[in-house]
């Protein structure tokens, strides 16, 4: 299998441990952003570099909600 930069939506949420739902709710609202490639033919595509800066932001966040 050839590893590259950008995954699927449905690779995103196994990744994150979370559902194509949420992946679909973070797209809509700006939390990350996903190109298209081919059009609206195929689903988004999802830099892992995006996904990792996301889970850093959400990882710290969650940290300072439990600190307060």
């Amino acid at each position: 299998m050839q590893v590259t930069d950008e995954i699927t939506t449905t690779e995103a949420a196994i990744l994150m441990g979370v559902s194509k739902k949420t992946i679909y709710r973070l797209l809509e609202s700006g939390d990350i952003e996903a190109s298209k490639p081919f059009g609206n033919r195929v689903g988004h595509r999802i830099s892992r570099a995006v996904l990792e800066n996301w889970y850093r932001r959400r990882k710290i966040s969650t940290t300072n909600r439990r600190a307060k």
